[in-house]
């Protein structure tokens, strides 16, 4: 009620200012009771469109110019092994996902054509040839975002059991926390925090989804999953960075966390 009365009252006062309000499109249907106070809300929208193959190649050609990356020829038949390798099915690119799978892509390249490390001027990015053959290998985005998390895990749970040796119920702890951020239906789930001085306080409606950790332990898991680009904040609340993450985290369950995760659910 308070932002709604703000905007209000900047509408009212003409002040030379634009709002834009920029939000998911499944939670586009939340603004409509701002309608009442605000009857212009929807006047001007734009809806912004995933990449398509375009946008996307130049993207890919411009980056690796930047960063001094050639292509072994011809070079549009590897940025369109790329693209494949990072679409989901027949859906657009996901930035995201480009994101991990370039970063990924270039790190795993680097390191075969580099063993020692590269000895380059200052300043300067090290020549490097993505192949057809090195394209192929590193596989789709489903393998990039397994891998990911998968390697991501395992140092957190390892750095979690040495930081908290006399923890009760360490095995699995992380992957108990990250099941948290998992919808019954398979999607990012958003859980509502408090920072206090103890560190991170569950909102009690969702503590329940949460394995009996003490809350200095809940609370640096949660912190290091964010360090590590698994969960991001909005300040009031963590949620998995991308939708694509909660697939994969349902993946890597074990039977026993499935069974565990259905029980939380119901």
């Amino acid at each position: 009620n308070a932002f709604v009365g703000e905007i209000k009252s900047i509408l009212k006062a003409g002040l030379p200012c634009t709002i834009l309000l920029i939000i998911r499109e499944e939670y586009l249907g939340r603004l409509y009771p701002l309608e009442k106070d605000i009857p212009n809300l929807f006047d001007f929208r734009m809806r912004v469109e995933p990449m398509d193959t375009a946008n996307v190649t130049k993207v890919l050609t411009d980056s690796f110019a930047n960063f001094n990356i050639s292509l072994e020829a011809p070079a549009d038949k590897r940025i369109g092994e790329i693209i494949e390798n990072i679409r989901l099915k027949d859906s657009p690119v996901e930035l995201p996902h480009l994101q991990v799978y370039l970063d990924r892509l270039y790190r795993e390249d680097y390191v075969r054509t580099y063993p020692n490390g590269a000895d380059s001027p200052e300043d300067t990015w090290p020549p490097l040839e993505f192949t057809k053959a090195e394209i192929a290998d590193f596989g789709t985005i489903e393998n990039v975002l397994d891998e990911f998390l998968l390697e991501q895990r395992g140092l957190i749970q390892v750095q979690f059991e040495n930081t908290f040796p006399g923890e009760s119920g360490t095995q699995y702890a992380v992957d108990r926390v990250l099941a948290a951020f998992v919808s019954a239906e398979g999607t990012k789930r958003p859980i509502s925090v408090t920072e206090e001085a103890g560190g991170l306080v569950i909102a009690p409606r969702q503590r329940a989804l949460f394995p009996a950790l003490s809350p200095a332990a809940l609370s640096w898991c949660i912190k290091q999953l964010a360090q590590s680009r698994i969960l991001h904040s909005s300040g009031a609340s963590y949620e998995l960075t991308h939708d694509t993450l909660a697939t994969a985290v349902e993946r890597q369950q074990n039977a026993e966390q499935k069974q565990l995760s259905e029980a939380r659910h119901r």
